[in-house]
């Protein structure tokens, strides 16, 4: 996608999943209520990143004074950073103007004192990732959102749980095209174990002294001879954390793939089992060359299920006429787990659908004294030229003549018709050859109109 990202009153500002992102402060009252700058009360934002080394601030015109607009730095394709936004109220403190006073424009430019300071200062910080990766893990987010997985206590099992603040993640994109050759995903959620429920000693790993419940309790050697023991009674296991692999879909079946003769376009019919199918991924190709191409989609738009089955099918367009393509479908979870691909259909997509009927055939003009013009409205459809029939009886036409591609007039010598009664109909052609019904017939009158003006 094209983005302007210069300009945020522009329909396509960040748009785009890219490097980029737009970050926005709000402040909060003490119940939850946001708070706007106002007289008497007044501050700017001032954002900041930590480490620029990852990202910058980029100023971008039209954007409110709440948001900051940061990218990544070229050439880092993994890195973390945190963007800090704080509240200043420095100009509206000192230096500022007091008594009858109202703030001017959306930045206070006239500098009101404010009546009140509390909050100045208060900032908060955003994490920020930098990870260039097609396929991470944990998997991108509904919104839009990555952060790698946390150290937590969720669900935590066993003694005492503690935070020890790492972060796990890992690329899992195998560098080709899809994703069922990539690395498997890890369930999101991790089993956690506590702490041990008994205590060793820290100095030399021995059980601690019968009785002891407390990690605090000394023990092992005295080998410094101070007269105390050297350890201190520790959980034998800190924390644990396991990560199971992530099921794989059961793969799909393709049950047909049908020539929509309407010109490169093939419908697709497949079934799967509907549990753990989040979405589909189409893969095809020209048969024997060329670039696997893929298109993915949800299965709740294209599906219907029946007790545990998801019968499905969508339309691939965009294909070449006339050459067949090789099609196969694999299923993806929600945690971005693909299935091993379906087995193959072939179709071959033509076209073999007439144009629409052309309309606004109207009857010839005359041009001087040698020509006739003909002219129509333009088909919005795949049509690439039209053909006039002409005959001297109706219904009965003994001669065609064809437009050049895409016009849609046609210039013809008067001495051509030379009877009386000439009738003529107008016809449009696809690149294919197909051709569509007859238009309206038009009978020329005793006397041609004169275009004068052309």
């Amino acid at each position: 996608m094209t983005e302007n990202d210069s300009d945020s009153r522009d329909a396509t500002f960040d748009t785009a999943s890219d490097k980029d992102k737009v970050f926005t402060a709000e402040a909060y009252s003490a119940d939850n209520q946001i708070l706007q700058p106002i007289t008497g009360y007044f501050w700017n934002w001032k954002f900041a990143v930590n480490n620029p080394g990852i990202a910058a601030i980029t100023p971008v015109a039209g954007l409110n004074r709440n948001r900051v607009f940061v990218g990544a730095q070229s050439g880092v394709t993994d890195g973390e950073a945190k963007v800090t936004a704080t509240i200043d109220m420095g100009l509206f403190l000192t230096g500022c103007t007091s008594g009858n006073c109202s703030c001017v424009g959306d930045n206070c430019g006239n500098r009101c004192c404010n009546a009140y300071s509390g909050g100045d200062g208060f900032n908060k910080s955003s994490d920020l990732y930098v990870f260039l990766c097609n396929n991470p893990w944990p998997p991108v987010g509904p919104t839009g959102i990555w952060s790698p997985w946390a150290d937590n206590c969720q669900g935590s099992i066993g003694g005492l749980c503690e935070n020890y603040n790492y972060k796990f993640y890992y690329c899992r994109d195998n560098g080709a095209s899809g994703t069922f050759d990539d690395l498997p995903a890890i369930i999101n959620q991790a089993i956690t174990r506590g702490s041990g429920s008994n205590l060793i000693c820290s100095a030399d790993r021995t059980p601690c002294p019968g009785g002891s419940i407390s990690n605090t309790t000394q023990c092992g050697p005295d080998k410094n001879g101070d007269g105390a023991p050297d350890g201190l009674c520790i959980w034998n296991v800190l924390k644990e954390s396991y990560f199971f692999r992530e099921g794989i879909p059961s793969g799909g079946e393709i049950t047909a793939a049908t020539d929509q003769l309407t010109g490169g376009a093939v419908k697709i019919n497949w079934r799967s089992q509907a549990s753990g199918a989040d979405t589909y991924k189409i893969y095809y190709l020209k048969s024997g060359r060329g670039a696997m191409v893929t298109q993915e989609v949800k299965a709740s738009a294209v599906c219907s299920t029946a007790g545990e089955i998801n019968n499905c099918s969508t339309i691939i367009s965009g294909l070449s006429s006339n050459i067949p393509y090789v099609f196969k479908i694999s299923v993806i979870s929600a945690n971005k787990t693909e299935s091993q691909l379906s087995g193959e259909k072939t179709a071959t997509p033509t076209d073999k659908t007439p144009p629409a009927v052309p309309v606004g055939f109207n009857f010839p003009l005359m041009i001087g004294t040698t020509s006739l013009k003909f002219s129509w409205a333009a088909n919005t459809d795949d049509t690439s030229f039209y053909r006039l029939y002409h005959g001297i009886f109706s219904g009965k036409y003994g001669e065609s003549f064809d437009s050049a591609k895409g016009v849609i007039t046609l210039i013809l010598p008067a001495n051509k018709f030379p009877s009386d009664n000439n009738y003529f109909v107008l016809s449009a052609v696809d690149a294919s050859g197909n051709e569509s019904a007859k238009s309206t017939e038009v009978h020329k009158p005793p006397k041609l109109k004169i275009d004068e003006d052309f």
